[in-house]
């Protein structure tokens, strides 16, 4: 679990990786939007939880399997991009993704 902000102090600048089960209670990218975030999971998948805002240029998830879940606004300006079969849950309650989804496997999303 990460309890602290991820910040840079560049805009786009910064890769986050995830291997597996995860939780982030701070906002992502507060000051400086990161270059990327990549959930890349492990065998049986990976889980992470974002509770916060998370913002970044890219984020991408890596593996089949994993699941991420947005508990508030997500800004991803080059997209939230799927390259293996996994899900992405934005909370109810008026939360947005700004930027597109993208699926690079070219199945459903």
């Amino acid at each position: 679990t990460i309890t602290g902000k991820v910040d840079s102090n560049v805009a786009n600048n910064g890769v986050l990786n995830f291997a597996g089960i995860s939780a982030v209670t701070a906002k992502v990218g507060q000051t400086q939007a990161l270059k990327e975030v990549n959930v890349n999971g492990t065998t049986g998948g990976g889980v992470v939880d974002f509770q916060a805002e998370v913002t970044a240029q890219k984020i991408t998830i890596n593996h089949a399997g994993a699941k991420v879940d947005f508990a508030e606004d997500v800004t991803a300006a080059n997209g939230l991009q799927f390259s293996a079969d996994g899900q992405a849950t934005v909370a109810p309650g008026g939360k947005t993704i700004t930027g597109t989804v993208k699926n690079r496997r070219k199945s459903h999303i």
